[in-house]
């Protein structure tokens, strides 16, 4: 089920983005080094739109929990070429820590969503912070809007974009996690970057 679902899925906002008129404000930096990319649970189908029209081709990496909900992203990641690495910004093993900097080394772009698989909304775990910090990668937030969207009631609200929107995406600026004592700074401010409801915002 969760292959067909995916499948389905793809086909979906293959054809959605054909119609999407973008607005773009994205720090060039991710074109000379690899770096952390983060956004919220509920902005998910926003960024395959913008993965699709922007940045296939690119190397990127996924750290998506090992849940059903994670196992549908896994499915949908492997569709558009992107590797996965099972664990969560919560939570995750020796192995994982080991393999993501595997990936980071290689040059990968790594993809965590911070406040999956299961919330609270908007609240960035401290997972993506560690992993910045070992591995000495820049954070970059991404902040999703979009003009038509339909919101699914999910614990995370989940965005549904619709045909012929106009999305925009903001990420002027990349963090560096450092010392662990102002990780309460940094977090409050990728927080504020990525944004909350998606209302009044397209």
């Amino acid at each position: 089920m969760e292959s067909l679902i995916a499948h389905v899925s793809l086909i979906y906002l293959h054809l959605v983005k054909m119609t999407i008129r973008w607005e773009k404000h994205l720090n060039k930096n991710w074109e000379k080094e690899n770096l952390i990319w983060v956004f919220w649970h509920n902005r998910l189908f926003l960024f395959i739109l913008f993965y699709l029209k922007f940045l296939k081709g690119k190397k990127f990496v996924a750290l998506i929990s090992p849940s059903r909900d994670g196992e549908l992203i896994a499915r949908i990641g492997r569709k558009m070429g992107i590797s996965s690495i099972r664990g969560s910004s919560k939570h995750f093993s020796l192995s994982a820590a080991k393999e993501i900097r595997r990936y980071l080394q290689a040059g990968y772009h790594l993809i965590i969503i911070p406040d999956g698989p299961r919330g609270p909304r908007y609240q960035l775990k401290e997972g993506v912070l560690w992993i910045s910090e070992f591995s000495r990668i820049p954070i970059l937030p991404l902040h999703f809007s979009i003009s038509r969207y339909k919101v699914i009631p999910s614990w995370d609200r989940f965005i549904f974009p619709l045909p012929f929107a106009k999305e925009k995406i903001i990420a002027p600026f990349t963090l560096l996690a450092e010392k662990k004592n102002n990780w309460e700074e940094t977090k409050r401010e990728i927080e504020k970057l990525l944004g909350r409801d998606i209302e009044n915002q397209g």
